[in-house]
């Protein structure tokens, strides 16, 4: 990864040490994404084929059900996601991989119900493995989320986007001006035991995002090596050509990516959703596994 001024890697520990300073014992050489939005057993957080995706329910239970499986485990990271946006922009060298011309295609992404955002089968595409795939372009050559089964899955990472959006971890940003467009402060931890919401205890302010202002990016800054949005200039088919949500407001936020099924074009990888405090749950939101 670069880190600003030279190539660096993650420590174990959740640091960011030189490529010079390289040491083997340290640094994290594989990183692990769900390959099902998140279900639950009651207690823990799992991924697993199942009916139904476990939501409504708050970033801080999401990460509490999954620290149960064991230290390192957390409900998103943003660091982590961050790598897989950058991954899927090398391989497809555009941003706007829901043009099944593109990249991927859209996905389950218009279906207004909670038939739509919950209540769908998970493990759809287990036959087709580590790879990428859409049942409505591959498969069916349909129009994206015509039917129940508008899955798709990005190098084995099934709704990849849209479906049910996803809590994010590892970034708390905070609404310091109401009326600023770049009034909010990003706060990013790479060490997921110090995951925690409303705080920057144990996390490292990397600049400004947007606030009030929603739309399409059209801009990056990058600090830690990780990627930020803080303008918009976009379009449902330009720049990220996928939504943004500003914290429209004061206070401690709290990040969801990839969109829901209720949002149509607007999901994606870079769908970047900040507008909700820390208590807030719903629906259409859940959690996907990550270490």
């Amino acid at each position: 990864m670069w880190d600003g001024g030279a190539f660096a890697y993650f420590t174990s520990s959740g640091t960011v040490a030189s490529s010079g300073d390289f040491d083997s014992s340290s640094a994290i050489r594989y990183r692990y994404i769900a390959a099902y939005q998140g279900t639950t057993d009651g207690s823990k957080l799992q991924s697993i084929t199942a009916s139904g995706v476990y939501t409504s329910h708050t970033r801080a239970t999401g990460l509490s059900r999954a620290r149960a499986i064991a230290s390192g485990w957390a409900n998103g990271d943003y660091a982590l996601w961050n790598a897989c946006q950058l991954l899927t922009l090398m391989e497809y060298r555009n941003f706007y991989i829901q043009d099944p011309t593109v990249g991927i295609g859209r996905g389950r992404d218009n279906w207004n119900n909670i038939g739509g955002y919950r209540d769908y089968q998970l493990g759809v595409l287990n036959d087709k493995g580590n790879t990428t795939f859409n049942n409505t372009t591959d498969g069916r050559n349909s129009t994206a989320g015509s039917d129940n089964l508008a899955t798709m899955q990005w190098r084995g990472v099934e709704n990849y986007y849209a479906g049910t959006a996803r809590w994010v971890h590892g970034i708390n940003i905070n609404g310091v001006t109401s009326n600023n467009a770049f009034g909010a402060q990003d706060y990013v931890a790479l060490n997921p035991d110090n995951f925690a919401d409303s705080t920057s205890s144990g996390y490292q302010l990397v600049g400004l995002s947007k606030t009030t202002t929603d739309g399409y990016g059209g801009g990056f800054y990058d600090q830690c090596g990780l990627f930020f949005i803080p303008e918009d200039g976009g379009s449902a088919s330009s720049y990220t050509t996928d939504r943004n949500y500003g914290t429209n407001g004061t206070g401690w936020r709290v990040l969801a990516v990839g969109g829901r099924s209720t949002v149509g074009a607007r999901c994606g990888p870079w769908y970047f959703l900040a507008a909700y405090s820390p208590g807030f749950a719903a629906a259409a939101g859940g959690s996907l596994l990550s270490r």
